[in-house]
């Protein structure tokens, strides 16, 4: 790793023999280790950039004028020939655009991430923008055995922070908004709890307060990369050295790279080959110290950071960018572990958890906990089980941990197109299940009576229903554009008519959302329940990966996404392929969730666009079982 950081670095400093360069790096615990000694360039550590106690070089000698440097935060940012930017993971990346708000602008920008997953990918600068503008050059690769590295060459000096913004994604994808409820309302159409105004009831005083966990960026720590059929054993989280570790048989697995256990996109897909990680509360000294945070402190304020610091991220108990005093050097083991626990189970990792102490239980939030119990290796050892589990987990965990999931409930217009008046009742009953979501029902009648279909149906619970009619001989596509022109909500999700959906199946489209930015998201087609052979059997594919097709009764997506791609084309058929088509052109990204939510309804295959027969269906299965047999997913 520290050949490849330094031969970085030459790149910027040595091929044109810079008069003034800028090594500035995040991510490391020691950065002037890892950068070397750097006489002709100032070296900047961008977790502590205006912090005296914390120089990147504590060999180099203090500058008497240091207010004068225009590396240093205090300065005015000023221009040097280049800089070259070390960050050890793409979660680095993605945290450190405020801090490089403050280094000088430059002509020559080499943008190095050391570790990242196999799955990530360093992205081109943005759209727009002078920076982009002005560029000259840019060479994008892989970099090392686990690194990206982009070197851009501008004709005019430009400032750093917006190109590593654009490069590191969108900063808040999906919803976005006053943090929700630590525990959300499970019911189907419960209202989100109000956060502030005049009604809202004031936080309660504590007699010995615990602070809440750190809030886990969903952006770096997500279920992205899951693996349904996990390779190795489960591994015990142990403390060793100073630092928690994932040790298997004796070696360390993952070895957290701070003291306080901070998570990345790094140590999560070296943990995905394992089938579970172990945990021992109370043997690890998991018990946080009490009077710890604030007594009014609540879950989180308003911007999406928890109450133990301010607004921009800065000072309180800990920094919102990961750092600060969150489980680091000189707080409570039980500080880390909760935050480790809790980031594990974000991304979706199994555990297996034991002896979690009374007083942590209401940090990690009461659902949570009792889910992290009741786990058993013999549940874990079964992949669909332990798939059941993870989705469970990362639901649980991101809706009251995440920093952007916890917003306000996303407005979804559900899109019910039929040629079938018999199956309305049936689709209803299945969006009158739907939680953790503000839903509309948008009834496309094709060919029919939307008033004759609604007489004697109940109706889809708690949600509203619009009704439109359309001819027989209108598209199919067209149908489904007559319905978004009736939506009201933020994002649009299409609905089979005859198909199971489970409880949250419209929470997890959404928050595969929030922890993508996907223009897209959606499941596969995984659970069939083949009426013929009154059989249901599971097809094994990849999830929590970027695809280019996903099942088109679970197509989920923003409005702008809709319109940027001019809506469904107006044919009769392949509407589904067509307009996914229609999103890979235009640079939209689409991504597969879990596909155990969905269970698809197989008759004659003569009713259906998918022509297989039976026997193709049962030659795919990975699982079969006698009977309907939804799994627990589906069913709630």
């Amino acid at each position: 790793m520290i050949a490849e950081i330094r031969a970085t670095i030459d790149e910027v400093l040595t091929p044109g023999r810079l008069s003034s360069a800028v090594v500035a790096c995040a991510g490391f615990l020691r950065p002037a280790e890892a950068v070397g000694p750097q006489p002709a360039a100032r070296v900047v550590d961008l977790d502590h950039p205006a912090d005296p106690d914390h120089p990147a070089d504590p060999d180099r000698p203090a500058d008497p004028d240091r207010r004068a440097d225009p590396a240093t935060p205090a300065a005015s940012p000023g221009v040097v020939e280049g800089i070259a930017l070390i960050l050890r993971t793409p979660a680095d990346l993605r945290r450190v655009a405020e801090p490089a708000s403050r280094l000088p602008s430059a002509r020559r920008l080499v943008v190095h991430v050391v570790e990242a997953p196999e799955w990530w990918h360093l992205r081109t600068p943005g759209e727009g923008g002078f920076a982009v503008r002005a560029l000259d050059s840019l060479r994008l690769a892989r970099h090392g055995e686990t690194g990206w590295i982009a070197e851009m060459h501008f004709h005019a000096a430009v400032p750093p922070a917006g190109v590593l913004a654009s490069m590191a994604g969108p900063l808040r994808p999906g919803s976005a908004g006053a943090p929700g409820p630590a525990e959300p309302d499970d019911r189907p159409g419960a209202p989100a709890a109000r956060t502030g105004g005049p009604a809202a009831r004031p936080a309660r005083v504590r007699e010995r307060p615990v602070r809440p966990v750190r809030p886990v960026d969903e952006l770096s720590v997500n279920p992205v990369g899951f693996l349904g059929g996990p390779e190795l054993g489960t591994a015990d989280l142990l403390r060793r050295g100073g630092r928690w570790e994932a040790v298997l048989d004796g070696a360390p697995v993952v070895v957290f790279p701070e003291p306080s256990g901070r998570v990345t996109e790094v140590e999560v897909a070296r943990l995905r080959p394992l089938r579970a990680v172990r945990v021992d509360w109370t043997a690890q000294g998991g018990r946080p110290p009490r009077g710890a945070g604030r007594a009014d402190a609540g879950p989180g304020l308003p911007d999406g950071h928890g109450g133990h610091g301010l607004a921009d991220g800065h000072g309180g108990h800990g920094l919102a960018d990961g750092h600060g005093g969150h489980g680091l050097a000189g707080e409570s083991e039980g500080h880390g572990l909760a935050d480790l626990v809790v980031a594990l189970a974000a991304a979706g990792v199994p555990l297996l958890v034991s002896r979690i102490p009374a007083e942590v239980r209401p940090v990690l939030g009461e659902d949570l906990a009792l889910l992290l119990e009741s786990a058993t290796p013999e549940l874990l050892a079964d992949d669909l089980r332990r798939e059941e589990h993870s989705v469970g987990l990362r639901r649980r965990a991101l809706l009251a941990h995440g920093r952007r999931a916890r917003a306000s409930r996303p407005r979804i217009s559900v899109l019910l197109a039929t040629r079938r008046p018999e199956m309305v009742g049936f689709a209803f009953s299945q969006i009158a299940r739907q939680r953790l979501v503000d839903a509309e029902v948008v009834l496309a009648a094709h060919g029919f009576s939307a008033a004759d279909a609604l007489r004697g149906v109940p109706g889809a619970g708690p949600y509203p229903v619009t009704a439109v009619e359309a001819d027989a001989a209108v598209p199919f596509g067209e149908v489904l554009n007559r319905a978004v022109s009736r939506a009201g909500g933020d994002y649009l999700a299409k609905w089979d008519d005859d198909d199971w959906y489970g409880p949250h199946h419209l929470a997890d489209m959404h928050l595969a959302r929030v922890y993508t930015g996907a223009e897209v998201t959606g499941t596969s087609a995984e659970l069939f329940y083949l009426e013929e052979l009154d059989t249901t059997v599971r097809h094994r594919w990849a999830c929590e990966t970027w695809e280019d097709f996903v099942s088109g009764g679970t197509i989920f997506m923003p409005r702008d996404t809709f319109e940027a791609v001019g809506g469904f084309r107006p044919v009769a058929r392949t509407v589904d392929g067509q307009f996914l088509e229609a999103v890979r052109r235009a640079g939209g990204r689409i991504y597969q969730t879990h596909g155990l939510g969905f269970l698809i309804r197989r008759g004659r295959p003569d009713r259906h666009t998918w022509q297989e027969g039976t026997d193709w269906f049962l030659e795919q299965a990975v699982e079969r079982w006698e009977g309907f047999r939804p799994p627990a997913t589906v069913t709630g």
